[in-house]
């Protein structure tokens, strides 16, 4: 099984995020037995929790959401400054568009 930490009541920025695509939490527990078995995982990056999402998806894998009340991580922009930061983000989320896509991840 894997459990996904949604945050809630935290800031308004992740708690936007969480709910525009809960799937990307960033906040996961699972064995690491299961982990091992996901095909080219190695190669996923920032799309490893879409390789993960598939992965028990197609394997009818248990999924539990758990709240995360209170809590929150700090963005991007914060660590790295305005620029760096939506520079970043994008990278980000062009990585995961990219596994999202492929087939062949290895690709």
């Amino acid at each position: 099984a894997m459990t996904v930490g949604i945050f809630e009541n935290g800031r308004v920025a992740t708690d936007i995020a969480q709910k525009m695509a809960p799937f990307l939490s960033g906040q996961r527990a699972l064995r690491r037995e299961l982990l091992e078995q996901i095909p080219y995982f190695e190669f996923s990056r920032f799309g490893a929790e879409i390789a993960l999402h598939r992965y028990v998806a197609d394997n009818n894998i248990p999924v539990r959401q758990v709240a995360l009340p209170d809590l929150s991580h700090v963005m991007k922009e914060e660590k790295l400054g305005l620029c760096k930061g939506i520079f970043a983000r994008g990278k980000m989320y062009w990585e995961i568009a990219k596994y999202a896509i492929r087939v062949n991840p290895t690709k």
